[in-house]
């Protein structure tokens, strides 16, 4: 017994024992979500939750990151912390019952990461970027109400010459102004899950007119494409008033105008043809891109076989982009892949009303593969890529939802095309040496591949570079954001009419052209003796009553010449291949023209939006009017 008892002690202690040295994981994302929203509400500091240093250690370990910068961000950090749990304050976000606390993970591959959503009665808050150690979860970069982004601006007096000769104070709500004194960083993260929403930004005009924004946060690829234009809506995401139908959407905004733009913590500038984000600006800057990979399969991994050999619904798109709406029969992986078999289309699906088995009645034709460019059957998207090896010189593949995002780090001197890191690896001394030649001493140690300046240096070599250059040349550096200034105020042309009645038009005219013929177009585009009789009506300026009037009864008093073009302006624009059947509306805005004071009655241009396989497309209305008998127009032109 003794024996045993000896045993079961030794066991307890043991056991003691392990607990004590085992690592304390106190917390699951929940309760350390409850912990962190229950001390702000009690207000405390919430830096307290960032990683000690035991937590440093454990992220550089796995990250590779060195301590003295995880040291630094965490100090950037917890003033970004203390910042955020003032405004979490404003918003009278503390206080309420956790109802709920959920993780969203994070893409992170050394890491584990994710963003901690609060519910906290009608509140909802989120914990960004938060990392999991060996020990608990720590704090990352932010804390906000969900969809909102971190207001990291900064108040800078700035001298402006105005009518008083006073300065005064500009302020920015959404970014850090760049200075010699104080150079943008930028955050690295990019947060997929953020993607098609609409976020508070802004974007900074030629002239350095800071203009605050709703931006949708799109796919990296037209982020960073100059060609893509950023879509502008009214109110973002935790706005009062923020919606997703489609009256929200205000516009669409060429980049080419456009020197900077903000949205997801992330600040875009222009580089070349293509926008990067700005990490770190200075004399040579530090930039990034996100690159992206789309996953695809073989048939042979999706193929499906209860339905082979059996017609089945689907469409295909052809080499001219029409989409068209078949019924196939499905083949084997084999005979998929094969450029060299033939579709066979019928008339009903097996699983539909009126299916028979007897082909000689439902078979409707062949269709070579050669005249397909992509085709969709039992739920798999197929499309044709390259192939020297098989027949036809292509083979079908098949498109998954998985999409791969990689970081990919750039440094670029203003004025050049930016060079990404990786690339250097290769002719190092020579690329490098050149791009700091105005630095003749650092250029020369380069080039002669002295100790401690070739690639694996490349941080210390730009350290070394951009002081000395900001020394060297004060103030010739010019920083992206050195020279911006707040604007107020809209635009002069002014949407007017209401909404309802703009829709209604928008929709009809979506409606008109998808129709086989003009009729709908021409019934709602305005005749020369509707016109005259609102200027008769409405027009109080008799010059130009009688200017108007005199023009259309000589050279369109039956109101041939209109008609002719309305109809021409149809045929144009049904000649642009796009899936017209599928087309759906998006929005319709109109803007007054200074004519309109002038007339007494409502007169500018309009824009109808409409989405067709995934793309948008454009109807410009060269006259928009409003008429006694209602919203009219002439002038159509389609635009991609």
């Amino acid at each position: 017994m003794k024996k045993l008892a000896s045993l079961f002690i030794f066991l307890l202690l043991t056991a003691n024992l392990f607990a004590q040295t085992k690592p304390d994981k106190t917390f699951d994302h929940e309760k350390f979500g409850k912990k962190v929203y229950g001390n702000f509400s009690a207000g405390m500091d919430q830096s307290i939750f960032l990683p000690d240093d035991n937590a440093l250690e454990y992220i550089s370990s796995k990250s590779g990151r060195s301590i003295d910068d995880l040291k630094a961000e965490r100090e950037l950090n917890k003033q970004y912390l203390s910042d955020d749990r003032g405004a979490l304050q404003k918003e009278n976000a503390g206080g309420l019952m956790v109802l709920k606390v959920e993780l969203v993970k994070v893409d992170n591959p050394k890491l584990t990461m994710g963003n901690i959503i609060i519910t906290a009665q009608n509140k909802i808050i989120e914990l960004r970027n938060c990392i999991q150690t060996d020990r608990t979860w720590v704090l990352g970069d932010y804390m906000g109400i969900q969809g909102q982004q971190p207001n990291r601006g900064k108040t800078v007096a700035k001298e402006e010459n105005n009518n008083n000769g006073n300065t005064e104070n500009v302020s920015t709500e959404n970014i850090i102004l760049s200075s010699a004194n104080a150079p943008y960083h930028g955050n690295l993260n990019f947060n997929k899950e953020l993607i098609g929403q609409v976020l508070k930004g802004c974007y900074v005009t030629t002239d350095g007119s800071i203009i605050n924004a709703a931006i949708l946060y799109d796919i990296p690829g037209n982020l960073q494409n100059n060609s893509v234009e950023l879509s502008i809506f009214k109110k973002a995401v935790g706005e009062q008033g923020f919606t997703k139908e489609n009256s929200n959407f205000d516009k669409k905004l060429s980049k080419n105008g456009l020197r900077a733009f903000f949205v997801a913590d992330h600040l875009y500038i222009k580089a070349g043809d293509y926008w990067y984000m700005l990490i770190e600006e200075a004399a040579i800057s530090r930039l990034s891109q996100i690159g992206t990979t789309t996953l695809s399969n073989i048939p042979a991994n999706v193929e499906k076989a209860d339905l082979v050999g059996k017609p089945v619904r689907g469409y295909y798109i052809d080499n001219a982009g029409n989409k068209v709406e078949a019924v196939i029969k499905y083949q084997n992986a084999i005979q998929l892949q094969d450029m060299a078999s033939t579709f066979l289309l019928y008339n009903v699906a097996y699983n539909e009303s009126g299916f028979t088995a007897d082909e000689t009645n439902n078979f409707k034709t062949f269709l070579a593969k050669s005249l397909v460019k992509e085709f969709n059957l039992a739920g798999n998207t197929y499309y044709k890529v390259l192939s020297a090896t098989n027949k036809g010189g292509a083979e079908w593949k098949v498109k998954v939802d998985e999409v791969s995002y990689s970081t990919l780090k750039y440094i670029y001197k203003t004025g050049e095309n930016p060079l990404e890191e990786s690339s250097l690896t290769l002719g190092f001394k020579n690329t490098m040496s050149k791009l700091t030649a105005d630095n003749l001493a650092l250029s020369t140690k380069i080039a002669n591949k002295e100790k401690g300046y070739n690639y694996l240096n490349l941080e210390k070599i730009i350290k070394e570079y951009n002081p000395w250059y900001e020394k060297q040349y004060p103030g010739k550096f010019k920083y992206v954001l050195a020279d911006t200034k707040n604007v107020t105020g809209g635009s002069k042309n002014i949407e007017t009419g209401s909404t309802a009645e703009l829709e209604t038009f928008g929709r009809a005219l979506l409606e008109a052209l998808k129709s086989d013929t003009p009729d709908k177009l021409l019934a709602l585009s305005y005749t020369s003796k509707e016109l005259i009789n609102t200027v008769n009506a409405k027009t109080k300026d008799e010059k130009m009553k009688n200017s108007f009037v005199k023009d259309l009864q000589v050279k369109d008093p039956n109101n041939e010449k209109i008609q002719k073009e309305i109809i021409e302006q149809f045929k144009r624009i049904k000649e642009s291949k796009l899936y017209w059947k599928g087309a759906e509306y998006f929005s319709f805005k109109f803007e007054k023209l200074g004519i309109s004071e002038t007339i007494n009655f409502d007169w500018g241009t309009a824009v109808l939006q409409f989405e067709s396989e995934e793309r948008h497309y454009k109807i410009k209305i060269g006259d928009f009017t409003h008429l006694l008998t209602g919203w009219k127009g002439i002038g159509y032109r389609f635009e991609e």
